[in-house]
């Protein structure tokens, strides 16, 4: 579980670090109206605070659905903003494919744990 998390927070890490721009978490999610590179960028960081804030239950079953949830979450949410300031008809098109599968794995992982 921890090696999953460290590895998705390890590679947004990196992103961050080859970007130019740079957002704190306070850079919400209102932002993601603005089509811009750090209204992308808040996205991102939102996502991987929500990932390692995350409290261990003991339950490791749990522990990765509730990653994986917030990974899906964070699917969601870039797609949404891709699909509404991309430019490349293609890319938008696999926006809305990845935002539509990552609603389907959202409620499912949120089914498995009896509701989220």
């Amino acid at each position: 579980m921890f090696k999953l998390l460290g590895a998705s927070a390890l590679a947004l890490g990196l992103v961050f670090v080859a970007s130019p721009a740079v957002v704190t978490a306070q850079g919400s999610m209102n932002s993601m109206a603005d089509c811009t590179p750090s209204a992308m960028h808040a996205a991102m960081t939102k996502m991987a605070g929500q990932m390692s804030s995350m409290q261990s239950t003991g339950d490791m079953d749990k522990d990765y659905a509730h990653a994986m949830m917030a990974m899906a979450k964070g699917q969601r949410d870039l797609s949404a903003w891709e699909m509404k300031c991309g430019k490349d008809s293609k890319t938008m098109k696999m926006a809305k494919d990845s935002m539509h599968s990552g609603d389907m794995e959202y409620k499912a992982w949120g089914g498995l744990l009896g509701g989220g």
